[in-house]
């Protein structure tokens, strides 16, 4: 979040946020919608495209998580559904407060 702060100072923080808030649901629609299919060219790129999303707003676990999923699908291994769909909602949730909690920040006199 610093690295992003310094980036985009302001309201950079709250732009980041839209942002973020406009690309990345699709994309993890996309990528559970895949697990659940078990299709994994889907995963693959759902998981691809996810991660870049969140590398891109400095989500590291959530990115880690997804190039994981990705290199599994690449292998032939389909994540396990079970676990993986919550996991991926837990991570999102955490970016997503933390995004906001750095947008307040902003806002405070």
């Amino acid at each position: 979040m610093a690295q992003l702060r310094r980036e985009f100072p302001g309201d950079g923080m709250r732009e980041v946020l839209e942002m973020f808030k406009e690309e990345a649901p699709s994309a993890l629609v996309r990528l559970i919608v895949a697990i659940q299919q078990m299709n994994l060219e889907a995963v693959r790129r759902a998981a691809h495209a996810l991660k870049g999303c969140c590398d891109n707003f400095g989500a590291r676990p959530m990115a880690a998580l997804c190039r994981e999923i990705e290199n599994d699908a690449r292998a032939g291994k389909m994540p396990d559904l079970s676990t993986v769909p919550d996991q991926l909602q837990i991570e999102y949730q955490r970016l997503e407060l933390a995004l906001e909690d750095e947008c307040r920040r902003d806002t405070r006199p």
